[in-house]
């Protein structure tokens, strides 16, 4: 249903598009008051000689009935739909050029005059529809994500990276060689930072229908501290510095901690 809900909103958003690109052009079927203080502001119309071909201009392109600037008066009204007449009788054949169709561009917007107004209601309507579809969808889906418990997995797995790293920290605190305990760090942050993206990676499907955009990106901003500490603490171990690793090591353990704790009261809220 989300897809159907997503193809009919860019349906819709289109022939929106299209029908308010169309705003300012006017049908030639109008009563003449409706063109009063009109002028327009496309060329129209196709000037015919008197065999019914096209009068062409020194450049070799079709000159027009009247230019833009000229104003809808009756007269030139009734001059345009003449040609428009004698045009769908007789339409000639000019490569490259399009043949007027009855339309004409104007300078001024009228809802009145607007000849796509309903189109362009009907588009609204099915980006409604279509966007009441997909909000249908993902509160489905955020009911079902809530029922099978997997937000629970990713809050259990933060809280497992930072009862490690901190159980990391202790044990290598108190090591006599800190120097000579690098290589466990490294070894063991790798563990940590692949497990702990694997499950973030499985679970954003999750987050996504169970949070708020503003609220996720804040779920978001929190986890990447943690995990930009995390990453220090190994390059700076993989560099046999144990007190910049250490002390990212601890900096990474607490971060983990606010990001559980942020995605718990999120998930809480919602």
């Amino acid at each position: 249903m989300r897809l159907l809900g997503n193809l009919i909103v860019a349906i819709a958003l289109t022939v929106g598009v299209l029908a308010a690109a169309m705003a300012y052009q006017i049908s030639l079927d109008l009563p003449n008051d409706d063109y009063e203080g009109l002028v327009l502001t496309a060329a129209a119309g196709l000037l015919l000689d008197e065999s019914g071909e096209p009068e062409l201009d020194e450049k070799g392109r079709p000159s027009p009935v009247l230019e833009v600037g000229d104003p809808l008066t009756p007269e030139n009204l009734d001059v345009l739909r003449t040609n428009r007449d004698a045009l769908a009788d007789n339409p000639p054949a000019i490569a490259g050029y399009r043949i007027p169709t009855g339309k004409i561009r104007v300078q001024k917007f009228s809802f009145a005059r607007w000849g796509q107004k309903w189109t362009f209601a009907a588009a609204v309507i099915g980006m409604l529809l279509g966007a009441g579809l997909v909000r249908a969808s993902a509160s489905r889906q955020a009911v079902a994500h809530r029922e099978s418990g997997k937000s629970e997995d990713l809050l259990a797995a933060l809280s497992a990276a930072q009862v490690q790293l901190g159980e990391l920290l202790e044990q290598s605190s108190a090591a006599a060689d800190r120097h000579a305990q690098m290589p466990h760090v490294v070894a063991r942050l790798s563990e940590v930072g692949v497990d702990l993206q694997a499950n973030f990676v499985e679970h954003l499907a999750v987050l996504r229908s169970l949070l708020a955009t503003g609220t996720m990106a804040e779920v978001m901003e929190a986890y990447a501290v943690a995990e930009r500490s995390l990453n220090r603490a190994r390059s700076t171990a993989v560099d046999n510095d144990p007190r910049e690793s250490l002390a990212s090591l601890a900096a990474a353990a607490a971060q983990m901690g606010d990001a559980r704790d942020r995605l718990a009261k999120a998930l809480a809220a919602e």
